[in-house]
């Protein structure tokens, strides 16, 4: 047996809806009992006093023991309409003071038993049946009236009252679970028509489901649609990040080809010197583009860590965070790169005004971030060049003396595999994508400019 969560969504809400109507019947029809029961009680009691009162103020002198039968009196007078009648309907005794019987309706009234200390309504088994009895003495005291009704009959009344009210609601039931399956049938038809449609369409398609459903379900519908456009902007991204990649990679490798070919055929000891250390150049190269690919591709991926107004010690994949004070990581990045710096005869400055502020952050991807800043300055910062970093309370900056790059060039600064024509090194176009990234991943404003022989890189620190 599948279980319960298995079930279908129509076949649950069909039971819920048959259990709810069942259980609200019955809490109805006990309601409509109770009452009946009242009103047929109080009117019944009602009648027995009104008969009792009758019965006290007749005169009895020339009334025999008991009356005659209906029957017998109606055929004497000419039969005419008898009605619905039932013995235990209604009975009654006269007794005497002393216990005699004066006057009873027949068989039932004669079995009432003479209770002289009872006044009012007693409830009383007789031959075990349970009767409901008033008794009232006349304003004479010359006679006591007993007037009785057999409880069952009280009860049947009341039981066929309940029967005429409940029993067609009763017969409606299966009607109106009939009648709510086939309304969920068919306002879960839209639904099924999504679930159909997801079951044809194509892994690559990425459109948006275009079915009209309930309010209920637009939410999942636009979920879905919203998923769908995240993972088409996904694909279209590996998709241009496969065969940018696979360009980038198929230049140095070919160049590691033709110095391995140069070194294989070099026909003196200082050819053969030469092209190795141009293959191990190469490979250099090459490994530390695959590094940059591997960490963009990591940054991009839906598994990126997210820091961005973090409060806590982890960021929202479980990531390591720590408070980091932001001039111990841009000095430990220029002394990195100091030889390098002093290789090139370049005048390094660097101000701290900062105050020791700090940001809650993920040390390796910052150190990363600020390596490439760095590095590129010094790559691209001609010999004795000149490099200005300025950190205070809001941001810090990092601009370098450099050649001229047009302001169409210097606007895409920061996308993958861009570099500006006519630029010396050997980038890959990586290192400021990387950069943006590390950026928005810790919520820094980063700003890019480059003009008057100077390229400057600003990051505003989050509020």
């Amino acid at each position: 047996m599948r279980p319960k969560r298995e079930w279908s969504l129509r076949l649950r809400l069909s039971l819920f809806f048959a259990v709810l109507l069942l259980a609200a019947w019955t809490v109805a029809a006990f309601c409509s009992w109770r009452a009946s029961v009242e009103h047929i009680n109080a009117f019944f009691d009602t009648q027995q006093m009104l008969f009792a009162k009758r019965l006290a103020a007749a005169r009895y002198a020339t009334i025999t023991e008991h009356l005659p039968d209906t029957d017998d009196m109606l055929a004497a007078a000419g039969r005419g309409d008898e009605g619905e009648q039932e013995d235990d309907s209604l009975a009654f005794a006269v007794f005497s003071p002393g216990g005699q019987l004066l006057l009873s309706d027949g068989d039932e009234g004669k079995r009432f038993v003479f209770t002289p200390k009872a006044n009012g309504f007693v409830d009383t088994r007789i031959k075990g049946d349970w009767w409901r009895i008033v008794w009232l003495t006349s304003m004479d005291r010359k006679v006591i009236v007993a007037v009785g009704q057999e409880r069952e009959y009280r009860d049947d009344m009341a039981f066929a009252m309940l029967a005429g009210q409940m029993l067609p609601w009763l017969v409606l039931l299966p009607v109106l679970l009939l009648g709510l399956m086939m309304m969920l049938s068919r306002e879960l038809a839209p639904l099924r028509s999504v679930a159909a449609s997801l079951g044809r369409r194509d892994p690559n398609d990425t459109t948006p489901i275009a079915a009209q459903v309930q309010s209920e379900v637009r939410p999942l519908v636009q979920a879905l649609n919203s998923l769908f456009s995240r993972i088409g902007d996904m694909l279209r991204r590996e998709r241009v990040f496969i065969a940018n990649a696979a360009h980038e990679l198929r230049t140095p490798l070919a160049g590691l080809s033709i110095q391995a070919q140069v070194a294989h055929s070099a026909k003196t000891p200082e050819t053969r010197a030469h092209a190795l250390a141009q293959l191990r150049k190469g490979i250099s190269r090459t490994s530390r583009l695959v590094d940059q690919l591997l960490m963009l591709s990591k940054l991009e991926s839906p598994d990126a860590p997210d820091v961005s107004g973090a409060k806590d010690g982890a960021g929202s994949h479980g990531m390591p965070r720590d408070s980091l004070r932001w001039g111990e990581l841009v000095e430990n990045a220029l002394e990195e790169a100091q030889g390098q710096i002093e290789a090139k005869n370049i005048t390094l400055s660097f101000h701290d005004d900062s105050g020791g502020a700090s940001i809650l952050g993920q040390r390796e991807l910052l150190d990363v971030l600020l390596r490439n800043v760095v590095g590129n300055a010094v790559a691209y910062t001609p010999e004795a060049g000149v490099i200005d970093v300025r950190l205070d309370a809001r941001g810090f900056t990092m601009w370098n003396s450099s050649g001229t790059i047009a302001a169409a060039d210097a606007a895409r600064l920061g996308e993958r595999f861009f570099r500006p024509p006519g630029q010396g090194g050997h980038g890959s176009g990586l290192g400021l994508s990387i950069v943006k990234r590390i950026a928005q991943i810790h919520g820094l404003g980063m700003h890019v400019s480059a003009e008057s022989g100077r390229f400057a890189v600003v990051f505003t620190f989050p509020a």
